[in-house]
């Protein structure tokens, strides 16, 4: 990978920050510069809407916690008993509920469980253990671009340096057979996010290659648990020019302040 090829420069490494101050640095994450991809006006709405985290988003996350981080999972994680809102005496109970946990994470009795389940099934895969044996969770990089009004920033969920290995854990719907898995990919834009992080590490080690390798671990039992790498070259070809002119085209909008949506007009496409 030659310098010409890197996205970023400069890059800071956090291994104990916080994630509510990981949120607030004023730099662009994966996740928004996908938005970026769609348009101008997709990013800034993204940025500046408060999203709600759906069930699934906090079943996500308490896994994440529990197969990263296991010894704070307990602190930071409870099970919200079943209560029943129709009742005077349910509706107190979940007030009262939500008063004394209103910090942690409250996965209903079947997200719990479904949490420690495919918790068991990662932390018991070789693969997990070899490269979980060293390294650091949530592993905060900032770094600049090549445009003096645009800095990026990531979140690695870990990152082990004697392997030199990202490692991302992916819970997916879908089966984690081939297609599952090329679909997952390409429905929620996984490839943006490897390149990402790769060229993140790129920019904080510059001789040094690291690896992106992600754990897919199916929601539904049996839990099948799958590590993936993209083809590099894929990534290079596929994603790099499509991050680069987002990157060129969030730098104008921002100096000019303009956020335009899709072109107006009829467009013809190929659907074959």
């Amino acid at each position: 990978m030659t310098k010409s090829h890197l996205l970023f420069k400069n890059a800071v490494e956090h291994t104990n920050m916080e994630d509510s101050t990981y949120r607030q640095l004023e730099a662009v994450s994966q996740s928004a510069i996908k938005q970026m991809l769609k348009s101008p006006a997709h990013y800034q709405h993204y940025i500046s809407t408060p999203s709600e985290e759906t069930d699934a988003m906090v079943l996500g996350t308490a896994t994440h916690l529990s197969v990263f981080q296991p010894q704070h999972f307990h602190e930071e994680v409870v099970m919200m008993p079943k209560f029943d809102r129709r009742t005077k005496e349910g509706k107190a109970g979940a007030e009262q509920f939500l008063l004394e946990n209103g910090n942690k994470i409250s996965l209903t009795p079947d997200h719990y469980e479904q949490c420690i389940s495919m918790t068991e099934a990662v932390r018991n895969s070789p693969t997990f253990i070899k490269y979980t044996e060293t390294g650091n969770p949530e592993v905060s990089i900032v770094a600049d671009t090549a445009f003096d009004n645009v800095k990026a920033k990531g979140r690695l969920d870990w990152v082990n340096h004697e392997h030199r290995v990202i490692l991302d854990l992916k819970t997916t719907s879908e089966t984690a057979n081939n297609y599952g898995i090329k679909k997952a990919i390409k429905k929620s834009g996984y490839d943006i996010q490897a390149l990402y992080y790769i060229h993140l590490m790129k920019a904080l080690h510059p001789d040094t290659e690291y690896r992106f390798v992600f754990c897919f671990v199916e929601k539904e039992a049996p839990h099948g648990v799958r590590f993936i790498e993209i083809i590099p070259s894929d990534l290079l070809f596929n994603c790099m020019p499509k991050v680069s002119e987002a990157f060129k085209s969030l730098s104008k909008c921002l100096t000019d302040n303009v956020w335009p949506s899709y072109a107006d007009g009829i467009t013809y496409i190929d659907i074959e």
